[in-house]
């Protein structure tokens, strides 16, 4: 699974020298995170995998999709759908949970960030994260055939609260379809990428590329 690490401007606040990446373990629903470690001689050392969920939708990326997690300092941050249908209505909910890096305890428990589509929970509906060099996170909800919604965390490094998701891009076409697969990246200049996979007008697979500023949203 993809995984992103951040280095920050902020002084004194970064992903240290040589840290290894967060990696994503699945087991039917239940989503697990493993976070190596290196020693000051070099050595690695690979720490039992801490649960993140229970009612995780997410797959190893096949036919598309961006990083399910990133780290921003000591703070890793967990984007994924969920199995659970909805509380009203219908659709693919999904959450963010936050980690500790250096203590693996979690410490933004399992937030909502948005419900797209209709029927029963998706896998399909993969959510895509990433950070600007202020530690603030965005986010692209998952979609299938559908439209796309962003949003960004009120403060850095905080998973805990988040902007309304707003509709971006190229809106679905009912009689066609809309966006699956969004992958979203942050440049060193806090320019925001999103690629995804689009099949309206005429139901056919075109790569779409949309670009956004991390400042404006």
């Amino acid at each position: 699974m993809s995984t992103h690490c951040r280095r920050l401007n902020t002084p004194g606040l970064r992903c240290a020298t040589g840290t290894t990446p967060a990696v994503l373990v699945f087991k039917g629903h239940e989503l697990n995170l493993v976070l190596p470690r290196r020693t000051q001689d070099g050595s690695l050392i690979i720490d039992r995998a801490v649960t993140v969920a229970n009612d995780s939708l997410l797959v190893p990326n096949h036919s598309g999709g961006g990083n399910s997690v990133v780290t921003v300092g000591d703070r890793v941050t967990v984007v994924y759908p969920s199995a659970i249908p909805p509380r009203y209505g219908e659709g693919t909910s999904q959450f963010a949970v936050a980690l500790s890096r250096t203590t693996g305890q979690v410490v933004t428990r399992k937030t909502l960030l948005g419900t797209g589509g209709v029927g029963k929970p998706d896998p399909h509906y993969l959510p895509a994260i990433t950070a600007d060099s202020q530690g603030t996170l965005h986010v692209v909800l998952g979609s299938h055939h559908d439209s796309l919604y962003y949003l960004h965390s009120t403060n850095p490094h905080d998973a805990s609260r988040w902007t309304p998701p707003k509709t971006i891009g190229k809106q679905r076409i009912p009689t066609d379809g809309g966006h699956t697969y969004p992958a979203l990246l942050c440049d060193s200049k806090d320019q925001l990428h999103l690629v995804t996979r689009w099949a309206g007008d005429g139901y056919y697979f075109r790569l779409v590329y949309l670009r956004g500023d991390a400042d404006t949203g």
